[in-house]
């Protein structure tokens, strides 16, 4: 394939070209990961130690996360809410907003 000329006379390739490299290329490391991931040893005990690893060392980011979110939906959600006469439905908002929306474990129980 030729390769196409650029306004400073230096050949460059053309965008086929560059696309088929790095679709190579992602080839690639496709094939190498997998390659590597089915390696031995499979650890295993590892599958079990890391969630409780990150899991205990997150809770505080966590909470904190959670707070801020909270705050802030109770905010603009009260806002919002205040000319229909409803202050007191924040706080059910924010709940069903949080399950519906935000945690992974409704979605797979809904």
């Amino acid at each position: 394939m030729p390769l196409a000329k650029s306004k400073t006379g230096v050949a460059r390739p053309s965008v086929l070209l560059s696309v088929l490299i790095k679709t190579g290329e992602l080839l690639s490391f496709t094939m190498h990961f997998f390659a590597r991931f089915w390696r031995r040893p499979f650890e295993f005990r590892e599958l079990d130690h890391q969630p409780d690893e990150i899991g205990s060392k997150s809770v505080i980011l966590t909470a904190v996360t959670g707070l801020a979110i909270g705050m802030v939906l109770a905010m603009q959600g009260r806002g919002a809410l205040v000319p229909f006469g409803a202050e007191a439905v924040p706080a059910s908002m924010i709940e069903e907003g949080f399950l519906d929306h935000l945690s992974p474990t409704r979605c797979l129980t809904a």
